[in-house]
């Protein structure tokens, strides 16, 4: 009887707080409109020290700022906002608490006239990428932020970096610094010899890093423990000088490193005792991926993502070897093997010991050794063992968790065969939400476009990008402890998706007899 008159007004303060602590911000403004009681709860500062601002206008913002949040404001989000340096100026000296800012996208105008930052020193986070504007006013405040441990910058901030703001850095565990191209070895040894608690350094597609530094920062950041060097120039001298024994690696990314071969990265893993995220993507301008490499693989039991996609056939004993790697790891959940699988017997045997696997890529192998696969053409009987069915089949049978799929090269035509393969995969793996084709064959996504339609699925994105071979990032997921998975808990919060950035292109259910005239 009691529960039938149970109101709102009944309910303490602190709970009606904790209640509204799950409303966006901008719905507490009209949830204090129900009463005198609720406008006061719903303006206690506690519930303002998370703001998401995205595209306000300075006004606005000063407006809540001073009048809500104040000093109690510990993350504030700006991005796509236009800001001036006088209002950066009152924001560093209002919110002197403030832990986390995210001023992605956002346009600075130039400055009017002299000014000086308030020091941040609880700033522990900031996300300055894709900048516009007066982009040099990001290094000023860098300068006032002495306790900063973790941060992104990328190309947009062009030639105003400097590396040596990172001298003052000390205490900088995560440095994302992908696509910024003004980065040098020169910057890499400033980071070695001034940051000894860094566990995180991303240098994807800093192209003037040739890896002279390398041996200094494995050699003084013991902590280290995830290295992306993706698209650099390093070299295997500056590998085999690494003492790579006595670091604490877990992650490593070589992907498209073209000035490496096998003997750099045969000192890398001889040395390593586990490792959970290996990317090496074509990485090489020949096969670098070897029987003594790929042995050493066999005892890291935590390895969690695997990429072996180098675009170059390899050998039998390199396919018992990755059985081998399948059957010593079973959490891997990530699998790309390119060409190293050829025959039906080792796919099937590979497949059945990955229970976990979530994204897998494979790619067509034309049958003439020793070539990277740039045109491949299938002919009546698949020069690898087992055509795309066979795939579909054994993914369907054993990886009942699998949500993305690559295939690479395959110019299989529409056939019934197929297209139930594909209908067979789509009823057993429930999670599988996207199927990526490269190599300019839309029948594929045309047969998988009919199994979804059989088996009444509207969740599966077919996914035809522009270019001919995937970027590192299309299957295979960032490391774990890159910027956006670490502060955002995604895998990209910019346009650095090939998911959903602007060279893909999603087949759609109702366009299915033109697609020809989709992809040109």
């Amino acid at each position: 009887m009691m529960a039938r008159y149970l109101h709102f007004n009944h309910l303490p303060d602190s709970i009606l707080l904790h209640i509204l602590n799950f409303l966006p911000r901008w719905e507490l403004a009209i949830a204090a409109q129900v009463s005198k009681r609720w406008q006061r709860v719903s303006y206690d500062r506690a519930l303002w020290r998370t703001l998401e601002l995205e595209g306000k206008n300075e006004d606005n913002i000063k407006e809540i700022i001073s009048k809500r949040s104040c000093s109690l404001l510990t993350q504030l989000n700006l991005i796509k906002c236009s800001l001036t340096p006088e209002f950066m100026v009152t924001l560093t000296g209002i919110c002197k608490q403030m832990k986390e800012l995210t001023l992605q996208k956002c346009f600075f105008t130039r400055q009017k006239r002299r000014f000086r930052l308030h020091i941040l020193r609880k700033l522990k986070t900031l996300d300055a990428r894709l900048l516009r504007g007066n982009v040099s006013f990001v290094l000023r405040l860098l300068r006032c932020t002495p306790n900063l441990e973790i941060l992104a910058v990328d190309e947009t901030i062009g030639y105003n970096w400097n590396g040596r703001i990172l001298q003052k850095m000390s205490q900088i565990r995560l440095l994302d610094l992908c696509r910024c191209v003004e980065v040098t070895d020169e910057d890499v040894e400033i980071i070695a010899h001034s940051c000894p608690r860094l566990e995180s350094l991303l240098l994807t597609k800093c192209f003037k890093i040739r890896g002279y530094s390398l041996p200094d920062l494995i050699c003084n950041c013991k902590m280290l423990k995830t290295l992306s060097l993706a698209n650099t120039r390093v070299t295997d001298d500056c590998l085999r000088e690494c003492s790579w024994k006595s670091s604490s690696l877990t992650e490593i990314d070589f992907s498209s490193c073209y000035f490496i071969s096998s003997r750099g990265l045969d000192n890398l893993f001889s040395n390593q005792t586990d490792l959970k995220y290996v990317n090496l993507s074509n990485c090489s301008e020949h096969s670098a991926v070897t029987p003594r490499i790929l042995s050493n693989m066999v005892r890291f039991k935590s390895l969690e993502v695997l990429n072996l996609d180098d675009g170059f056939v390899t050998s039998a004993e390199n396919e018992e070897l990755i059985c081998k790697i399948a059957q010593n790891c079973p959490n891997i959940s990530c699998l790309v093997v390119g060409v190293t699988l050829k025959t039906a017997s080792c796919l099937e045997r590979c497949l059945r010991c990955l229970t976990e696997l979530r994204r897998f890529g494979i790619s067509y192998y034309p049958g003439h050794d020793d070539l990277p696969i740039i045109h491949s053409y299938r002919g009546d009987v698949p020069p690898n063992g087992f055509g795309l069915d066979a795939i579909l089949n054994n993914l369907a049978t054993y990886c009942h968790k699998l949500e993305a799929l690559q295939l690479s090269g395959y110019q299989d035509r529409e056939c019934e065969t197929i297209t139930n393969a594909f209908v067979h995969l789509l009823r057993n793996c429930e999670d599988l939400s996207r199927i990526c084709s490269f190599g300019g064959n839309t029948d594929i996504l045309v047969m998988a476009a009919d199994a979804e339609m059989q088996t009444s699925r509207q969740d599966v994105r077919l996914i035809k990008p522009t270019m001919l071979f995937p970027t590192p990032r299309s299957v295979t997921p960032p490391p774990s402890l890159c910027f956006d998975r670490v502060v955002y808990n995604m895998e990209s919060s910019t346009i650095d998706d090939p998911w959903r950035g602007p060279f893909v292109y999603e087949v759609q259910r109702n366009r299915r007899f033109s697609l020809d005239d989709t992809y040109g």
